[in-house]
């Protein structure tokens, strides 16, 4: 791959081109790998200095993904780890590439396992609220509408509209799904049976980061008494209970004769949903019930 379309792929990463923090992060760790095969480092200690510092600058691409920091950390880490001081500069190379593609498979794995944890709580006939674009949710409910029967309903999720990309997938399946915008939820929300969301990051106290629209869905069904389970890898853990929440151009909401009227406009893209509103938090190492 040349420099022209890593830089093409790192957009993608940055400007939520390529979507669902899982995919977002096989794709941090396939950059990563091509730029050890790219770089030209006269020995092994610049070898390992320069990725670390490429991987910095992955991780600070999507900041409010833990996933894509902890597998990018974890690859360079183990990197570190191998190398000594007779190390080649093409075995660190080699090592470093094998990481990553182990890592992704460990990714693709990990979906297999929330979709079989996932299945014990998902009922036949159950009607389920699903908000933005999650390559796990979207994989979870695929394989368990092969042996259990239920519809979606999909938020628009404004302003990207990742809900419309999600409902087309869970159609292509042969999941029934009808889409409804964002502020509908109140509206849809009586006749709902279980909210089922993905995560880009579970901070310490087990509250997670989500896209925009996450927090009020879960306050809805509060009211509602509706369970709100969030699948996610544990690759997603962080060690904190605060993350930097990532907010986008204003331009993606405001017309230019509104902004060249002076009319400011605010786009965040996560917030944090509480712990407090939240059921159950499926991984593929089980079921936490909080």
């Amino acid at each position: 791959m040349s420099s022209d379309e890593l830089h093409k792929l790192e957009d993608a990463i940055k400007n939520n081109v390529i979507k669902g923090a899982s995919g977002v992060t096989r794709a941090a760790l396939t950059a990563l790998k091509i730029k050890a095969h790219s770089l030209r480092m006269e020995n092994v200690e610049n070898f390992v200095m320069n990725i670390e510092e490429y991987g910095d600058y992955l991780c600070k691409l999507r900041p409010s993904m833990a996933c894509v920091r902890n597998a990018v950390m974890i690859a360079i880490g183990n990197l570190k780890r191998y190398v000594k001081a007779d190390t080649s500069l093409e075995d660190a190379v080699k090592f470093l590439s094998q990481e990553c593609d182990r890592l992704i498979d460990a990714s693709k794995k990990a979906l297999e396992s929330i979709a079989n944890n996932l299945y014990k709580l998902v009922n036949e006939g159950d009607k389920i609220l699903t908000h933005s674009y999650s390559t796990t949710v979207i994989n979870a409910l695929a394989k368990i509408h092969e042996r259990k029967r239920f519809s979606v309903v999909s938020t628009e999720s404004r302003p990207s509209f990742e809900g419309l990309e999600t409902a087309r997938l869970l159609a292509d399946k042969g999941i029934p799904v009808t889409v409804i915008i964002d502020a509908a939820i109140g509206t849809f929300m009586k006749d709902i049976d279980k909210v089922v969301i993905g995560a880009d990051a579970i901070l310490a106290d087990y509250s997670i980061v989500n896209k925009v629209g996450s927090f009020p869905i879960a306050l809805t069904a509060r009211e509602y008494d509706i369970p709100v389970i969030v699948v996610a890898e544990s690759l997603k853990k962080h060690e904190g209970t605060e993350i930097e929440l990532e907010e986008r151009e204003p331009s993606e909401l405001l017309p230019k004769d509104l902004a060249n009227k002076g009319v400011n406009a605010r786009n965040p893209f996560f917030e944090v949903v509480p712990s407090k509103y939240l059921s159950y938090i499926v991984t593929e190492g089980g079921i936490i019930k909080l």
